[in-house]
């Protein structure tokens, strides 16, 4: 997107706009990305809506989910209300599981769920894994 001319923004994680050259922005991200951890108390939801005050009517937001979280449905429903696209970067759960382990959650690759995200409004895209057959 940034080599689109797109402007980039990373809300909750970044607080002031940049304002450097595309390279510089690039490098950026790569660090802010790099350096972000599942650390935080607060649902997928939670962060949404937060996010949804932050920007104008017409962007985008991307999400990444591993796990179904009930929580993103209504946020999602109230996030698209507003004027805003959300896509929704799905993964099967089950591609991050431990040899030997059954990961006890739903998937957000799960077609019950990926019917959800689209019925409030979400866009889907099912991540391939790097290595699997296309």
């Amino acid at each position: 997107f940034l080599r689109q001319g797109v402007r980039v923004e990373f809300p909750g994680l970044e607080f002031a706009g940049y304002r450097g050259s595309a390279g510089e922005r690039t490098s950026e991200i790569d660090e802010l990305l790099a350096a972000i951890e599942a650390d935080s108390d607060d649902n997928l939801g939670t962060q949404l809506l937060r996010a949804k005050m932050d920007l104008p009517p017409g962007s985008s937001i991307f999400i990444m989910v591993v796990v179904a979280d009930p929580s993103v449905i209504p946020a999602i429903a109230e996030v698209v209300q507003a004027g805003l696209q959300v896509v929704a970067l799905t993964y099967d759960a089950a591609l991050f599981q431990m040899p030997g382990q059954k990961i006890p959650v739903l998937s957000a690759g799960a077609a019950e769920f990926v019917a959800q995200l689209e019925n409030v409004g979400a866009k889907t895209v099912m991540m391939p894994v790097q290595g699997a057959s296309l």
